[in-house]
């Protein structure tokens, strides 16, 4: 379960205090009715840009629908989103993605993860 609505806007906010490499962000939360959309780009060290879209439930405090990309130089390194796989053994083993209550950081740590490589 996702922190409340207050606390969960400033975790947005404050990720580029827990993580340095981020150089930019423009992630903004916006209220459309019972829902929430988070969408923006973090700009990293490196020129990796990463693209945010996230549908918040407010009431039940989830995340309905998202969707990560990371790219640089305009192309794809890395996404994640919550498309089945089937015809991809190695994606359909991930499906479906838990944990939404850390998604942000984990995502976040994922692509730290990738920047080190």
């Amino acid at each position: 379960m996702l922190p409340v609505f207050d606390e969960y806007c400033a975790l947005i906010a404050g990720l580029p205090d827990q993580f340095p490499s981020i150089r930019f962000s423009t992630l903004k939360v916006y209220t459309i009715g019972p829902f929430a959309a988070e969408v923006g780009r973090l700009t990293f060290d490196g020129g990796y840009v990463l693209d945010v879209w996230e549908l918040l439930d407010l009431d039940s405090r989830t995340i309905r629908s998202y969707s990560y990309e990371l790219n640089r130089a305009g192309e794809r390194v890395w996404w994640c989103d919550p498309t089945e796989h089937p015809g991809d053994p190695t994606l359909a083993a991930t499906h479906p993605h838990q944990g939404a209550a850390q998604r942000p950081c984990r995502v976040l740590q994922e692509v730290r993860e990738h920047l080190e490589r």
